[in-house]
């Protein structure tokens, strides 16, 4: 891999620094970070300049900076829009410090990323004032993604903190929290995902997370994705919603047989055509009289 240097006297200069190999890289996310700590290893620059537009490495970088011996600044925007700027990453990493920086691969990727759903309506701006307020969910966030499998430590506080970001700081069940807003006539907005549906948003956060904390690497490891929220269908990978019935299995009893008796069999002879034709003519004379 190749990286251009300037020096003093705006001299670019070109340096090969090692061979260029990402395996486990899934997309150029993670690629342009591991290239950024390269560049700043094996070289002698003072400052990486990282040119992208993409939230998802603004946010992998700040997470990295501490990782990165040089100084890193991001270039993002267009000049033909007016909106072109360059923003300190190491200032940046320095002003939040290490432990939001740690957390914020998973807070990422359970807020809504290229791999997962956000959720509706809620900005990643309120969560995150939400996150680094509570102390408990900024360590859950950190440890998110370190491990395989997900505690049920962590489980739980992602689960209430769910319950919180949709106004239910009291509830620590999603299910509760479906039901409280339901009977409370809330907006369909204000609805949390129920508890299924959260397990396996969790499993696809924790692998995610895993890759963007390892996104310094050459070599990723990743886990296998049907373990964690995804399915194979026709050689594609697929979200895995929930597991189970949809609902409990007496509604569904109880529904079916309340059909079954809601249906009324027509026992009325069979009327022939005349017989048509005179009820016609009777009721032609009803609507005279």
């Amino acid at each position: 891999m190749s990286v251009y240097m300037v020096n003093d006297e705006h001299q670019v200069t070109r340096a090969e620094i090692g061979e260029y190999q990402c395996s486990g890289h899934l997309e150029a996310d993670t690629m342009i970070v591991h290239n950024a700590v390269s560049a700043a290893t094996e070289s002698s620059a003072s400052t990486v300049l990282v040119r992208c537009d993409d939230s998802d490495v603004f946010l992998l970088l700040v997470k990295h900076a501490f990782r990165i011996k040089a100084q890193i600044i991001m270039d993002l925007g267009h000049s033909s829009k007016n909106n072109r700027r360059c923003i300190n990453i190491t200032d940046l990493a320095n002003k939040v410090g290490p432990e939001v920086c740690a957390a914020l691969p998973a807070f990422h990727a359970f807020t809504g990323c290229d791999y997962l759903a956000a959720f509706n309506r809620k900005g990643k701006c309120r969560l995150f004032d939400a996150m680094i307020r509570d102390k408990t969910v900024l360590k859950v966030f950190k440890d998110l993604g370190k491990k395989q499998t997900v505690p049920s430590r962590i489980q739980q506080a992602l689960m209430a903190f769910t319950c919180q970001i949709y106004g239910q700081n009291k509830e620590r069940d999603p299910d509760k929290a479906r039901y409280n807003a339901v009977k409370g006539k809330m907006p369909k907005c204000n609805i949390t995902p129920c508890k299924k549906v959260l397990i396996e948003k969790i499993k696809r956060t924790n692998l995610v997370a895993h890759i963007y904390r390892s996104a310094h690497l050459a070599d990723i490891e990743v886990w296998d994705p049907e373990k964690h929220g995804w399915i194979m269908a026709q050689g594609r990978l697929q979200l895995l919603w929930f597991t189970g019935d949809q609902g409990p299995a007496n509604l569904y009893y109880e529904s079916n047989e309340s059909d079954s008796e809601d249906e009324e069999v027509d026992e009325s002879p069979e009327v022939t055509d005349d017989e048509n034709v005179d009820l016609e003519i009777e009721e032609e004379g009803l609507y005279e009289y």
